[in-house]
């Protein structure tokens, strides 16, 4: 075991991290990726990028008026205002160096994303070198993150989840140097600002004070330290200074914390409160239906008509990850804009491949959650994220009946699930050397799919 800095970053760990600069591999991967989002964005049809939801109306809003949106001016005005505030400023330079061109005010809000999305995957590779010790796992995990469809498309997109997840990555990150005693108060101070900018974006950044504060009380109860009682409260403070504006103007214009769009409105009116668990199924994969659906003679309808989709939460969170899902490639399938994408034929051979090795590192994920426990004090805070986060967006998703299952709400458990993946090829590991070889031969084989599917939907 050896040291290595992680260059002004001031990064480093007891683990066998290679230094990007001195890895030859690790410099092509990135090549790879960065040569991936330029075609992409070059091959886009539409100035906003790959979009589920239009996030840019409430940008735009607000910049033609000068005041915020209201929460019900438009689909996504809800949201906290943090991304529009942040936007409106890059939307408005992207008209001044355009000479006032629209089109480019919102490819600047989409360019942005691509910034954001480096962020995010630089905290990845921060967060997955605090527990995986092995340079084979960290290269080919770095490939895996760098080549997997879902960033790439969030990665040219106007949406704020990639910036929230982005966020939450960073106030954890702070948090676990923190809790490692470097420099304590700089870090913990980082996590409160980052805690609070994410549920500035979005409500789901309101899981990660959560998931800290949580931790920050079972450290209390463990050790009986004052001082962590001091350092959780001044977490706290943070949190509410950068996050709590918002919450507050929303008890004061609609007397509650949580102000949503018609959807939102619909399901707190429900009395009872209704769960639809009946529409949903968890036990299934319709894998013969998500390639049926991704090929050239699936009918033409909205994606939420497909029960591989908008039933099978497997089937759906898992095609997501690793396609479009067809919703960027098949002109029938979004349900905002009929027509909005274009018709691309990415060979199908191709997608059945990318989808088949996409296998591997689920499999090796959930031998990795069974194997977790072992290591439950370093695994408790990313532990605790995973938990929390899939307890609220079952709750949320059971709470409507279509268009819920969305596997980018899921990008802050990117680094969890890479460790335990690597997790997975530890076990692999102790039943035989050559079986975690072999397997790391096939994860590699996946990343070289996955850019190769990038690659063609960028171009084709």
């Amino acid at each position: 075991m050896w040291r290595r800095s992680w260059g002004d970053l001031g990064y480093s760990v007891g683990v066998s991290v290679v230094p990007l600069w001195r890895s030859p591999l690790v410099v092509l991967l990135i090549a790879s990726a960065v040569a991936s989002r330029l075609a992409l964005a070059v091959g886009s049809p539409t100035p906003f990028g790959y979009v589920f939801d239009f996030y840019h109306e409430p940008i735009v809003l607000y910049h033609e008026s000068g005041v915020l949106p209201g929460s019900y001016d438009c689909w996504q005005c809800y949201h906290p205002p943090l991304f529009t505030v942040v936007g409106e400023r890059i939307y408005t330079a992207g008209l001044a160096l355009s000479g006032g061109d629209p089109q480019w005010g919102l490819r600047s809000l989409a360019l942005f994303s691509t910034l954001t999305s480096a962020v995010f995957l630089i905290f990845c590779w921060l967060l997955v070198g605090f527990y995986i010790r092995k340079e084979s796992h960290l290269r080919v995990l770095l490939g895996t993150a760098l080549a997997a469809p879902c960033i790439l498309f969030s990665s040219f997109a106007v949406e704020s989840d990639l910036l929230c997840s982005t966020l939450i990555l960073i106030a954890l990150f702070g948090y676990l140097k923190y809790r490692r005693g470097e420099r304590r108060l700089a870090w913990l101070g980082l996590a409160g600002v980052a805690s609070g900018l994410a549920a500035s974006t979005k409500y789901s950044g309101l899981i990660i004070i959560l998931v800290v504060s949580l931790i920050l009380g079972v450290d209390l109860i463990r050790t009986r330290r004052k001082s962590i009682l001091a350092h959780g409260l001044l977490y706290v403070s943070l949190c509410a200074a950068f996050g709590a504006w918002s919450y507050v103007d929303n008890v004061r214009e609609y007397d509650r914390i949580l102000v949503g769009n018609w959807a939102w409105r619909h399901m707190a009116s429900e009395k009872p409160k209704r769960f639809y668990f009946d529409d949903y199924e968890f036990t299934t994969f319709r894998f013969g239906e998500l390639v049926e659906l991704l090929g050239p003679d699936s009918p033409p309808l909205p994606l939420s008509e497909f029960p591989a989709y908008n039933q099978s939460v497997f089937t759906s969170l898992y095609g997501q990850l690793w396609t479009d899902f067809s919703l960027f490639s098949n002109p029938a399938r979004h349900g905002l804009d009929t027509g909005l994408y274009p018709a691309k034929r990415v060979p199908l051979p191709l997608v059945i491949t990318l989808l088949v090795l996409g296998l591997v590192p689920v499999v090796l994920a959930a031998v990795g959650l069974i194997t977790a426990p072992a290591r439950s004090a370093e695994f408790l805070p990313l532990g605790g994220l995973l938990v929390i986060t899939l307890a609220v967006y079952l709750r949320w998703v059971l709470g409507f009946n279509e268009w819920m299952l969305k596997t980018k709400y899921l990008l802050p458990l990117v680094p969890v699930g890479l460790v335990l993946v690597s997790y997975g090829l530890d076990a692999c590991g102790r039943l035989n050397p050559s079986l975690e070889r072999g397997v790391i031969g096939v994860l590699w084989l996946l990343v070289l799919v996955a850019f190769l599917y990038g690659f063609c939907f960028a171009v084709l």
